[in-house]
């Protein structure tokens, strides 16, 4: 049995992964973004969380981070979320360093370094590493 503190923490990851999903739909950049991006980590305020504490805390739950949580940028502009086992698809566009990324209407900016991108939004940084 999850102990109270431990179901918090839980609890608050997955809010932020799923809010994360709803308010930044993330992508690619120069030079071919295209391809399979999973979450690295996460700033909330004064808490950071890398990948293995959002995959500890998302095994607590009986999934794989990668599973609930990915993105791919597809050939043609395509865009496609999977947030809690739900799929969403979209549109991104590449000027320079900078992916905007929309999905349902929505339109957010992400700065890509390599095969890092970088989402920041609302106090929330999320870094996403291309596979």
């Amino acid at each position: 049995m999850m102990s109270k503190t431990t179901s918090k923490i839980l609890s608050l990851v997955l809010v932020l992964v799923m809010a994360a999903a709803l308010l930044s739909a993330c992508g690619g950049g120069s030079a071919g973004p295209e391809g399979t991006y999973r979450i690295k980590s996460m700033d909330y305020g004064d808490t950071t969380l890398d990948y293995d504490t959002l995959k500890s805390f998302a095994a607590l739950a009986g999934v794989d981070i990668d599973d609930l949580f990915r993105l791919e940028l597809q050939s043609g502009g395509k865009a496609l979320m999977i947030a809690d086992g739900d799929e969403s698809e979209g549109t991104f566009t590449v000027n320079g360093s900078t992916v905007s990324i929309t999905f349902d209407g929505t339109t957010v900016d992400a700065q890509l370094d390599g095969n890092t991108l970088t989402i920041e939004e609302d106090g929330t940084k999320m870094v996403f590493e291309k596979k």
